[in-house]
């Protein structure tokens, strides 16, 4: 048997199983309900408004264009100027008022070659090590973050590799009351 003929055979079985099926009359509502969908589109929600893509032109000079991109750029400097990190000095705490606020941005860094973790913990957040991780900021051991902290005196020390450490740097120490002496930053 021809592929051919095969093919005709299957197009025969098919018609005979469809001419098995009755016939189905729609409802007299569904034609006209069908049609006056078709007909008449959904109002427009405001969603829909939103959603549907728009398209907008804006002409502008070279000249106009370059002064747009120098205001910009002045904008992300007056920005950048508050958050501008202090140098990375071994060991020391430095800080940047923030406009006459509650909070000061305080830079700690601590000089360590050879530490694998260093962490800050404090009275600013629990004395949990866990909270505050120093990244290794120029791959040769010098630790550094950047933490908002209220104004006052807060009481600190590193965790390097697990080991509690005063900051060699910090103007002033305090007994912590455990044999060690705790790190003052008075803001």
């Amino acid at each position: 048997m021809s592929e051919r003929d095969q093919q005709a055979g299957q197009d025969d079985e098919l018609v005979a199983r469809l001419a098995t099926l009755r016939e189905v009359t729609p409802p007299p509502s569904l034609v006209p309900g069908v049609m006056q969908r078709i007909a008449e589109p959904a109002p427009a929600t405001l969603w829909t408004w939103l959603r549907r893509p728009r398209r907008f032109e804006l002409r502008l000079s070279p000249l106009a264009l370059g002064g747009l991109a120098l205001a910009g750029l002045g904008l992300a400097a007056l920005l950048a100027r508050d958050l501008r990190p202090g140098p990375l000095a071994s060991g020391r705490a430095t800080a940047a008022a923030t406009h006459e606020a509650e909070v000061v941005l305080v830079r700690f860094v601590l000089a360590t070659p050879g530490a694998h973790q260093v962490a800050l913990a404090g009275d600013f957040n629990g004395w949990d090590p866990g909270r505050t991780s120093l990244e290794n900021a120029d791959g040769r051991g010098t630790f550094a973050t950047n933490l908002w902290l209220p104004r006052g005196t807060h009481e600190y020390m590193f965790v390097v590799d697990g080991q509690w450490v005063p900051d060699p740097s910090a103007p002033a120490h305090i007994p912590d009351g455990f044999g060690r002496t705790n790190s003052l930053l008075s803001l």
